[in-house]
């Protein structure tokens, strides 16, 4: 008898041993919003914004991308354009439509994708009085969370109206920075945004991190931008950095995200680098007991810059 009970206690312990990861993961998973935003243009955050989007779904996590950007942008890197686009964002702000019926589909099975039909001057000003409710976004994101493992919001380039919305119905932040002194001030503003959005709309945001974009290695500027981020910012920033690269552009040309354009390009690659960072910070830095990275490394590909 005593045999028996010895050798059950052993196995319990074995399974529990070879098990608990899949277990912990699994009752840690989460269903987060996670915006993409900067107050400055050119920083490559549509860019980001859709290639975390396509890295996430091609991991096998159910994702949902916001287009809240009246450029329309992220849309076209789908090929969405009028003539395809049923509903979109603006119908959920005059609340034409509820979330389900302007959820469109991809080429993909674990993406979708709210789209925004490009707009004019006057219908961008009709758009940004309808962004004074704060409310509709927020609610449409809680409505359909539950069904997503990331949703991913793409904001416009400017701190008010759907950006603000955005940030009021997310958990977490990604912030794109261009290597230039200007991309560097436009982080400051940034973060100082997200504590007044803390304290008046949503306390539980956080900056996920800050992203190194059209990074040029081995050059003063962006080592210089690379080593001040992390003088001022050591928990934000990303490990990976997404280098500059001709093929984001030229994949703009055929409406498609760099990744499904060329899965070998170095930008491509550094995006699903990414993805893989975002997913082991929230999906299994509990069971490793994660507050960051280490950075012995960090700046070991700038030595000798010129």
């Amino acid at each position: 008898m005593k045999f028996i009970i010895a050798f059950l206690i052993l196995f319990i312990n074995i399974y529990f041993i070879k098990y608990q990861t899949f277990s912990y993961s699994f009752i840690y998973m989460q269903n987060l919003v996670i915006s993409v935003a900067a107050p400055k243009g050119g920083v490559g955050k549509t860019t980001t914004a859709v290639n975390i989007a396509v890295g996430l779904s091609n991991k096998g996590k159910k994702t949902l991308l916001i287009d809240v950007d009246p450029s329309g942008y992220s849309s076209s890197a789908f090929g969405y354009d009028e003539e395809k686009i049923f509903a979109n964002v603006i119908d959920l702000y005059k609340q034409t439509k509820n979330v389900q019926e302007v959820i469109h589909r991809t080429q993909f099975p674990n993406l979708e994708i709210i789209p925004f039909e490009r707009i004019n001057y006057n219908e961008e000003v009709i758009f940004n009085r309808l962004t004074s409710d704060k409310t509709v976004l927020r609610s449409a994101v809680q409505e359909i969370k539950f069904l997503y493992d990331y949703i991913i919001l793409d904001c416009p380039p400017f701190l008010y109206g759907s950006t603000v919305n955005s940030l009021v119905a997310s958990d977490y932040l990604i912030i794109p920075v261009k290597s230039s002194k200007f991309s560097l001030e436009a982080v400051a503003k940034m973060i100082g945004f997200v504590e007044e959005i803390k304290k008046t709309e949503n306390p539980g945001l956080k900056v996920d991190g800050l992203l190194l974009t059209m990074h040029e290695f081995n050059t003063k500027a962006s080592f210089h931008v690379k080593k001040e981020l992390y003088r001022l910012y050591p928990n934000y920033l990303y490990k990976t950095a997404i280098p500059k690269n001709s093929k984001v552009a030229e994949s703009t040309f055929y409406n498609k995200p760099v990744i499904l354009f060329d899965d070998h390009a170095k930008a491509s690659v550094a995006y699903m680098n990414l993805v893989d960072e975002i997913i082991e910070k929230h999906e299994t830095s509990h069971l490793m007991n994660l507050s960051g990275f280490e950075h012995s490394d960090f700046f070991e590909e700038e030595i000798g810059v010129n």
